[in-house]
């Protein structure tokens, strides 16, 4: 409803009168001691707020306008638990009473929903015709320019780090714009959301990152845009906070915490987790694998240490190596060291069942990491083993699988070649040490690993190394749990449930089983 001089102020007044009368009449309930704080709120979700926020995703709010709803929100809220502001009890106290999110969060969730809705619509269909033409020539009036619609989306995207190309797969846009999750259970589902910001597979409309790469003469590249996901240390199923590992390279760690352990005070297997991207993109914080990392603290019940590590071609390997170590190390310092260690740690952590893992560029480090932690005093934590999925690896004379990949919709050969000329010293070729262990060293420096889980999927072009890779290993005594047999493309659990659950399972199975 909007006003003769396009505004929106009596339709929000009018929205919170709905809301107190919505309220008024369910007195009887919000307003009872005997009643949980809890059910109050989910009674205020589910039957007030609705009528508050009716039309809400057609509104290009302003701050007084948001100021007044959340002013009457809190108003209810504090009413509910019995508190006046003269209590002096912060909001953020009252909402986690209650367990109610900001209903300014609310407003652009529902603006970002219709949104997506209307992207989603044909271009000839009358719901984008009527709010996304313009005419133009006209003549405005005096003063700053009305804030329209799209200019509030605009904004909101921008505010919360979100891309307006996850719109096109509904699946991927319902999570990225729910921040907070609110299903006890984290359904892996979730994985969906990297179909829309990693890959052009599947019929997917958004283009494979590896191909937006753009390298300058200089030697110095452009990355694309790839979402990020900030860190939920409360009121979600799976909690997740970062720390600073070293402030001067840049490194940090993610660390995830399912919510249920938490409250029940259980020790979890600690699991250091390195993340792919050819050592050239991606980090802890994008989206794909913060979403995948969720997903594989919840249904492996472990607690998920996701370590950042500097990128190529700003430094180069064994720069990636260096800071595998040193996240290593800070794990050992953090058992060392039970008084001063973080609480998630030293309260859920159980140092008896640590375990490393990588996935694609990710494995490679997993394995240098262990390799060089055979040399490090590493107690009192014990690597009971390390899983390298999908492991990364090259060589100068192609493979079979190889020659295969020239169109592979997710690393094709030429961002291979490339990914490897960004990455590896300068000078050096795909024959060198840390892209070909097995022909330049015949992985002699693994003699004395301890269990390891070498995983591949037949149909991925890196799939004929990775299973010379793990043959050799266990020519060289290791013992390897070997899984593969199944059949699949590059780094696709990331956007296949399916085979994220089927590669959860199995690491489940390695680290329970440990």
């Amino acid at each position: 409803m909007l006003q003769s001089d396009g505004e929106i102020d009596e339709d929000v007044s009018h929205r919170i009168r709905a809301g107190w009368v919505k309220w008024r009449q369910a007195s009887g309930v919000l307003c009872d001691k005997k009643v949980p704080q809890k059910l109050k709120g989910k009674f205020y979700r589910t039957a007030i707020r609705p009528a508050m926020l009716y039309g809400a995703e057609c509104w290009a709010t302003k701050r007084r306008h948001v100021q007044k709803m959340s002013v009457a929100e809190m108003r209810m809220l504090r009413w509910i638990c019995g508190h006046t502001r003269k209590d002096r009890i912060r909001n953020d106290d009252i909402r986690d009473m209650v367990g109610v999110a900001p209903i300014e969060e609310k407003l652009i969730q529902h603006r970002l929903r219709w949104f997506g809705h209307i992207q989603r619509r044909p271009p000839e269909a009358p719901v984008r015709i009527g709010i996304l033409n313009h005419f133009e020539n006209t003549r405005r009036g005096r003063g700053r320019p009305r804030l329209t619609w799209e200019e509030a989306v605009k904004r909101d995207l921008k505010e919360w780090n979100v891309s307006k190309e996850l719109a096109i797969d509904r699946s991927a846009w319902k999570l990225a714009i729910h921040r907070k999750a609110t299903s006890p259970k984290l359904n892996l589902i979730s994985l969906f959301l990297s179909l829309s910001i990693s890959l052009c597979v599947m019929g997917s409309s958004i283009q494979n990152p590896f191909l937006q790469i753009v390298e300058h003469p200089d030697g110095t590249i452009t990355r694309p845009y790839v979402p990020e996901s900030p860190p939920n240390p409360k009121d979600a199923p799976v909690l997740s906070k970062d720390l600073t590992l070293n402030p001067s390279h840049g490194t940090y760690v993610r660390i995830y915490l399912p919510a249920d352990a938490k409250s029940k005070g259980q020790k979890l297997p600690i699991i250091l987790f390195f993340h792919g991207g050819g050592f050239v993109l991606f980090s802890p914080k994008d989206a794909t694998y913060h979403a995948s990392c969720e997903a594989m603290a919840t249904f492996v019940q472990a607690l998920v240490i996701s370590a950042s590590y500097r990128r190529a071609p700003e430094t180069r390997l064994p720069g990636a190596y260096d800071d595998a170590v040193e996240a290593l190390s800070w794990v050992r310092s953090q058992a060392a060291n039970l008084a001063t260690a973080d609480p998630w740690l030293s309260t859920h952590g159980d140092f008896s069942k640590f375990f490393m893992m990588g996935s694609s560029s990710g494995g490679n480090i997993a394995y240098q990491a262990a390799v060089r932690a055979k040399s490090m005093d590493l107690s009192p934590i014990r690597l009971s083993g390390v899983i390298i999925n999908q492991p990364y690896f090259g060589g100068v004379e192609r493979t079979k699988s190889e020659e295969g990949s020239v169109n592979d919709p997710v690393v094709p050969l030429h961002s291979n070649d490339m990914l490897w000329r960004l990455t590896l010293p300068i000078g050096a070729d795909r024959d060198h040490e840390f892209a070909n262990p097995m022909k330049t060293t015949g992985l002699a420096e693994a003699v004395g690993l301890g269990r390891c889980m070498v995983l591949g999927l037949i149909g991925d072009g890196l799939y004929d190394r990775q299973k010379v890779f793990a043959d050799m290993l266990e020519q060289k005594g290791v013992d390897v749990v070997k899984r593969l047999d199944d059949t699949g493309i590059h780094a696709m659990e990331l956007f296949v449930p399916p085979k994220a659950e089927a590669l959860f399972r199995e690491v489940r199975e390695f680290v329970h089983g440990a």
